[in-house]
């Protein structure tokens, strides 16, 4: 097994991705090879690390990501993604633009048969385990039958990675009731209730986290929004606990006190320990890295591939869907 990791597009620069690679090719017994730039050849061969070099990096200044693709042919993400369409390596991951590496993605490896729009999921800790969140951000404006699509794809990324059998699936709309929401979510519904799926009916997103559903299908704006206000939520709550400390002797004893027990909890909550996300629906595992990313959240990253790889989801998303046409 070979995973290629993009040098480019991370806020912390290309060292951490060498210290991810370092350690994965350590700890999880595969290859792992970094794409860059000339001028980062000889660190990464200094670790004892493959390099396979590129000449350009596509930025997240580019307005058209999809013209990016197709103009930049020697750039970091262009190049691994072809590397992964030839069989060279077995998967790719990348912390740079996200619309090139969801254009790409779907430009240079393809979409599996049946599948109309690739989709980015990710799963968050909740009362009872895990729930499956699909899209993240990869499509903004959507479909019912895409959301359906969604739904087909995220049972198999439930039962392949979390290992759940038959996954409950719930639409993400503004009320349980069957009546509720707009005319995308009205007849995504009715998609959803007439198929064989484990449809469990809507979701409102306050309630997410109480377990009740393994996967919630939702579309890539709602997605994003969710996802930012889980990340602002989390910086806010430390924000408060740190305050209060500053505002009462009494209460930073506390806190202290409690510190060990709270960091253990709050840990579940810090998205370096899940690593990216893959981006549902190609023929081959794209892996899409936060920009923000650490080392450890690019390791993380690493072993979403190896998970991927491993427990042929890709293959079982293309049998689902062929059960669909």
């Amino acid at each position: 097994m070979k995973i290629l990791l993009d040098s480019s597009g991370l806020d912390k620069g290309p060292d951490i991705v060498i210290e991810a690679a370092k350690k994965a090719k350590n700890d999880l017994n595969i290859q792992v090879a970094i794409v860059g730039l000339p001028d980062l050849k000889e660190k990464v061969e200094e670790a004892g690390i493959e390099f396979v070099p590129a000449e350009t990096e596509i930025t997240p200044n580019h307005e058209n990501p999809a013209l990016a693709i197709r103009r930049e042919k020697t750039s970091t993400i262009v190049v691994g993604l072809n590397l992964l369409k030839e069989g060279s390596v077995d998967a790719f991951v990348s912390g740079g633009s996200t619309g090139a590496v969801l254009a790409g993605g779907m430009l240079v490896v393809g979409r599996l048969p049946g599948v109309k729009r690739a989709a980015l999921s990710t799963y968050v800790p909740t009362k009872k385990g895990y729930v499956v969140l699909i899209d993240m951000g990869a499509n903004v404006d959507v479909t019912p039958d895409v959301l359906y699509s969604f739904g087909v794809m995220a049972k198999c990324y439930a039962e392949s990675i979390l290992n759940i059998e038959n996954p409950r699936i719930s639409l993400l709309n503004n009320g349980a009731e069957e009546h509720k929401g707009n005319a995308l979510t009205k007849e995504a519904y009715q998609l959803f209730k007439n198929s064989d799926l484990n449809f469990v009916g809507n979701m409102e997103a306050r309630y997410i986290f109480d377990g009740d559903a393994d996967v919630v299908v939702m579309d890539g704006f709602a997605g994003n929004a969710i996802v930012k206000a889980l990340e602002g939520g989390f910086r806010f709550t430390n924000y408060l606990l740190k305050s209060a400390a500053k505002k009462s002797f009494i209460t930073k004893i506390g806190l202290g006190l409690a510190k060990a027990g709270l960091k253990k909890e709050m840990s579940i909550l810090d998205s370096s320990q899940y690593g990216g996300v893959p981006l549902l629906g190609l023929k081959k595992p794209v892996i899409k890295a936060h920009g923000s990313s650490d080392a450890n959240a690019i390791y993380n990253s690493i072993i979403v591939a190896k998970n991927t790889i491993e427990s042929n989801m890709i293959e079982k998303i293309e049998k689902s869907f062929k059960g669909e046409e």
